[in-house]
C-alpha cells in the first residue's frame, strides 16, 4: 500500500497494464470502461471522470482486471482529489451536463406535446358537437 500512495493510483495502475503487456484498448474491450476514462484514471485526472460513485467502480472494475489489490488504490483515489458527490471538482461531470441539458429540452417539448395534444382534443370535441346538433 505504502508503494501506491508514494506513486499514486495511476502510476499503479499504468505500471501493472504495461507488465501485463496490455493496451488501454485491449483494457477498454474487456472492462467495457471507456478508453478515455481509463487513460483519465491512469493519469489521475478525476475531472474527467462522470462522478465519485463511477471513478471509484471504474477503479475497482480496473484494479480486478490487472490482479491489484483494490482497497489500497481507492485510498490513493480518495487522498488525491476533493471531489464531490457530483462529479469532477466542480459539479456536474461531462456525461452528466450534457445530459442535464437534455432533459430540460424534453421539458419543454413535454409542454408543448400537451398544448397540441389539448388542441387536437378540442378540435375533434368541437367537431363531434357540431356533427351531433346538426
Amino acid at each position: 500500500m505504502s508503494e501506491i500512495m508514494q506513486t499514486g493510483f495511476g502510476a499503479a495502475l499504468r505500471r501493472r497494464r504495461e507488465e501485463l503487456r496490455l493496451s488501454l484498448d485491449d483494457v477498454a474491450a474487456s472492462t467495457r470502461i471507456r478508453k478515455t476514462y481509463l487513460q483519465a484514471l491512469e493519469e489521475e485526472n478525476l475531472q474527467a471522470l462522470p462522478g465519485a460513485a463511477y471513478s471509484i467502480g471504474f477503479l475497482r472494475i480496473y484494479a480486478r482486471q490487472l490482479g491489484l489489490p483494490v482497497e489500497p488504490l481507492i485510498h490513493s483515489r480518495s487522498a488525491a482529489g476533493d471531489e464531490d458527490e457530483h462529479g469532477g471538482a466542480g459539479g456536474l461531470g461531462g456525461d452528466q451536463a450534457a445530459s442535464s441539458k437534455r432533459g430540460r429540452r424534453r421539458g419543454k417539448g413535454g409542454r408543448l406535446g400537451l398544448i397540441l395534444s389539448l388542441l387536437v382534443l378540442l378540435v375533434v370535441a368541437g367537431a363531434a358537437i357540431y356533427l351531433y346538433l346538426r
